[in-house]
């Protein structure tokens, strides 16, 4: 799954460096200015910054923070210690399995 996540997002990232640099052009051709270009890229950036707080947002709410923990394989001596990985689980209501696939329970 994590491989399926990566191609989808080269894939937009490959798009998005072949569209921009020509919308761009067009933009510059029809004002002979550079401001309206930089708006562009201004308003990409808040669209990015709202989505990514709408993601970790929605992450909070449905999967309750998936996407903020740390992997088990990472839970070393020298990272973190397993009992602080699971106390915290289970203080969030979380049960991880053999495969490090996380459950809620109540």
């Amino acid at each position: 799954m994590q491989g399926t996540a990566y191609g989808i997002m080269t894939s937009f990232q490959n798009a998005g460096q072949f569209i921009v640099p020509l919308v761009l052009s067009q933009v510059y051709k029809a004002s002979h200015s550079y401001v309206p270009c930089e708006g562009f890229f201004i308003v990409s950036s808040v669209i990015g910054a709202v989505v990514s707080v709408m993601i970790w947002v929605l992450d909070e709410r449905i999967n309750h923070g998936t996407l903020r923990m740390v992997d088990d394989s990472l839970a070393g001596s020298e990272l973190l210690d397993h009992s602080e990985v699971d106390n915290y689980r289970k203080s969030q209501g979380l049960l991880s399995d053999k495969n490090g696939m996380t459950y809620t329970y109540n």
